[in-house]
């Protein structure tokens, strides 16, 4: 299976959908931080500063999704990084708002998952008969 073109696996594509969705919103926080900068006196540039992290984030974000939905599987360790840290972020929203902390721990809960079963499945087997163990292609060890 090629990993530059195409659909990877059902469970990657998902966990990359997922990623491209934390990453559009992150990218929509940063559109707000700039408007709020523009058109507020009180602390506009650390609202900018917000906002070209938020942008970077995005951006990292967004090829972690791209990959995924390709099928490779190197940048399954930057987004299980990521939902670690959006699951904190979570918590901390929730003293704010109950129904978007959850939103956002929950979809963080959710792409962990999917990139977890998605090493899993990519993993030999405990026997070492898996996919990629040598000689499994013609079947001699």
């Amino acid at each position: 299976m090629s990993t530059t073109t195409g659909i990877g696996p059902p469970l990657r594509a998902a966990a990359g959908v997922i990623v491209g969705v934390e990453a559009a919103a992150l990218v929509a926080v940063g559109v707000w931080f700039v408007t709020s900068a523009l058109t507020r006196d009180d602390a506009g540039a650390m609202s900018i500063g917000i906002a070209v992290l938020a942008a970077a984030g995005g951006a990292a974000l967004g090829w972690v999704s791209i990959a995924l939905w390709r099928g490779s599987t190197s940048p399954r360790g930057l987004g299980l990084t990521w939902q670690v840290l959006q699951c904190a972020v979570g918590v901390t929203v929730l003293e704010w708002s109950a129904p978007a902390g959850v939103v956002i721990i929950v979809s963080a809960l959710t792409a962990a998952a999917l990139l977890i079963g998605d090493a899993r499945r990519d993993a030999p087997s405990a026997s070492g008969g898996g996919a990629d163990a040598p000689g499994a292609e013609d079947g001699s060890l």
